[in-house]
């Protein structure tokens, strides 16, 4: 089975930060042969 769906999740991890915090997740999907993305907080 091809998955259409891809799920990055997106950290901050900027100088002064005591750890990697997440931020969002950035989806990426297959619709009629092309790729859409969206982001969420």
């Amino acid at each position: 089975m091809v998955q259409n769906k891809f799920n990055i999740y997106v950290y901050a991890h900027w100088k002064g930060m005591p750890a990697p915090w997440r931020i969002g997740m950035l989806a990426a999907h297959f619709a009629e042969g092309k790729k859409a993305f969206s982001f969420e907080y």
